[in-house]
Formats: structure tokens, C-alpha cells, sequence
């Protein structure tokens, strides 16, 4: 009699997901609140994807999603599909962030890629109290933590430009205040070394950690009255370095 290994059969599981992930593209990345959050109204996502033309058939625009948060209290969502994890331990030049990822071919070596999404600010009428909070985190995250404000996150808030990871409210100073509306702020992923880094208005803010190996899901939240558009690669990003990069993976 033949034994199959639970851990193999596992492992093949998840290969055949993260395969199934891949072929899908960065259209179907989306943010998906939970029930409660929706029928409440606490956050509302536009998806202007499919859209009705005047022969009544639908076409695939591919466009950004809009995100309005109504809320008075921390509010987080995260998307549907996790950044896909690699088995590869090479070592980032240290001159990689200066790359231009978009003029080298999609068999680039997966210690020069990365993930990366860019969120811009529509709307903040309080942009004195409200936070808004860019990163990623496990699955299933605490609604109503921000990213970076419990285990198994990390985050760049708004309010004093600090970054978090599995803490609670101190951080660390990291860039200046942000918010105003037109602001992009990025986050990028190097899943071959665990290193995150933000972005703000196109500008690489260098390195806020590194090491961080998860099951990492793009996740962003408020605790106020805001409308971002999310950027995961279907429009060009203001970061250039990331054109040809996306949550997806390389884009062709």
C-alpha cells in the first residue's frame, strides 16, 4: 500500500492555487470588505472594470477602483488574493531600488521584481485627524486595526509619516506627513528577502523593513472620512521604478 504524505499533498494544493492565481492578471486583484462593512456603508468600493456601453454589451476597461471610507473608528480591507510567495533566497543588490524594472523582459530573475500597488488621495476634508494607512498583512486581519497595528502586519500612516509592524501605537518616524489630496503613496514587496519599502509622490522612500516573510495580502484602511483610487498595476504608476511590476507579479 502507498502512503501519501499530508504535507505533499498540501504543498501540491497550494502550487496549483498560487498556478491558478497567477493565470487570472492583475484585474483580479479587488478589495473585498466584509459584510458588515458593506452593508453599513463604512466603506464603499467602486469597481469601474465592467462597464455598459451603448450596445449594451460589457467591455473590460481595466480601470483603478475608488474606495470611500465613512467611518469614525479604524477601518482596514484587504484584497481577495495574497501576494504570491517564491522559494528563492538570492540576495538584492543593494543598488536595486535604482533599477528600472520596465525596460527589462518579464524572464527577469526574481531577486530584481517586486510587488507593488499605489493608492492616490481623492478626498480628505480632515486631513488633520484622519489616518490613512497603506501596507499588508495576514489574512483575516482585525477590521478594525490599521495595517501595522497587530500581529502580522506592517503599515505607513498618514497622520506623522510613521511606519508599523505588529505593534500598536508607537512606530517609527520614516517620512513626512502625508495625505493631501492628489498624494500617491506606494507599497512595494521583495518577496525573495522579505524587504518593504513606501513610496511617496513617485520617490522611493527607501527601506522600512526587511526580513518579514508571510502570507502577505495589499491592505489599506482609515479611521475617517476619505476616497482614495487603488492602483494595482492597471494604469502606469507615479513610482516609475515600478512600471511593469503590479500585485500580480511582472505585467508583459
Amino acid at each position: 500500500m502507498i502512503r501519501i504524505d499530508d504535507e505533499f499533498i498540501l504543498l501540491r494544493k497550494k502550487s496549483e492555487s498560487n498556478e491558478h492565481i497567477k493565470k487570472l492578471g492583475v484585474n483580479a486583484w479587488k478589495f473585498i470588505p466584509e459584510s458588515r462593512i458593506l452593508l453599513n456603508e463604512i466603506v464603499i468600493v467602486s469597481d469601474e472594470n465592467d462597464k455598459n456601453t451603448n450596445n449594451n454589451t460589457f467591455k473590460k476597461d481595466h480601470k483603478c477602483v475608488e474606495i470611500d471610507f465613512n467611518t469614525k473608528f479604524d477601518v482596514m480591507i484587504q484584497t481577495n488574493y495574497p501576494l504570491l510567495n517564491i522559494n528563492n533566497t538570492n540576495n538584492i543588490p543593494s543598488d536595486t531600488t535604482a533599477l528600472n524594472i520596465s525596460t527589462l523582459s518579464t524572464s527577469l530573475p526574481a531577486k530584481y521584481w517586486f510587488y507593488y500597488y499605489e493608492i492616490t488621495i481623492l478626498l480628505n476634508e480632515n486631513n488633520d485627524k484622519t489616518i490613512i494607512a497603506i501596507g499588508l498583512a495576514s489574512k483575516n486581519y482585525s477590521t478594525n486595526r490599521l495595517p501595522g497595528c497587530n500581529i502580522h502586519s506592517v503599515g505607513f500612516h498618514s497622520d506623522e509619516g510613521r511606519i508599523f509592524h505588529n505593534e500598536k501605537y508607537t512606530g517609527s518616524k520614516y517620512a513626512e506627513k502625508w495625505g493631501e489630496v492628489n498624494d500617491v503613496i506606494g507599497c512595494g514587496y521583495y518577496p525573495n528577502t522579505g524587504q518593504v519599502f513606501f513610496t511617496m509622490n513617485g520617490k522611493n522612500l527607501d527601506t522600512a523593513y526587511t526580513g518579514l516573510f508571510h502570507t502577505w495580502y495589499p491592505t489599506i484602511g482609515s479611521n475617517g472620512t476619505c476616497k482614495l483610487k487603488v492602483n494595482f498595476g492597471q494604469e502606469e504608476f507615479m513610482y516609475k521604478e515600478a512600471n511593469g511590476m503590479s500585485v500580480a507579479g511582472i505585467i508583459s
